[in-house]
């Protein structure tokens, strides 16, 4: 899936810690760059929910030997209302990109995390049950 990352496509942000999922969505933390200074996603349009979370354990949770516990999913246009951040692709794996552009200051980052936070659709996985 090569090219420019459209607007509207959808994005997910893989959550291996449950600590980062709350009841009213994902928690800031879970959006934070990591050493590298960036932000790992997968773009999602045209998947289903359970392509979605078939590539999160593949990509994300086996490499650390942990299961995913669900992904937050942004619209690209988030994204890039969060400014400076911006998206670009970095394949492989297929589908894989990543944010960049996050400010040195921890506060400005964690803003900008926060503000990503407010936006994005929790998706806890395995799908929770719907009672006994």
């Amino acid at each position: 899936m090569q090219g420019a990352i459209a607007n509207t496509e959808r994005l997910a942000i893989y959550v291996l810690d449950s600590g980062k999922l709350k009841a009213s969505g994902v928690h800031w933390r879970a959006f934070i760059p990591g050493n590298d200074g960036e932000r790992s996603f997968f773009r999602t349009d045209g998947l289903t929910v359970e392509q979605i979370s078939r590539i999160g354990q593949r990509e994300v949770g086996d490499p650390e030997g942990r299961p995913i516990r669900g992904w937050a999913q942004l619209i690209a246009q988030n994204v890039l209302d969060a400014r400076p951040l911006q998206l670009i692709p970095a394949e492989p794996p297929e589908r894989h990109g990543v944010i960049i552009n996050w400010p040195p200051e921890i506060q400005e980052r964690n803003k900008l995390a926060m503000q990503l936070a407010n936006v994005a659709l929790k998706h806890e996985w395995p799908l929770p049950s719907l009672g006994a």
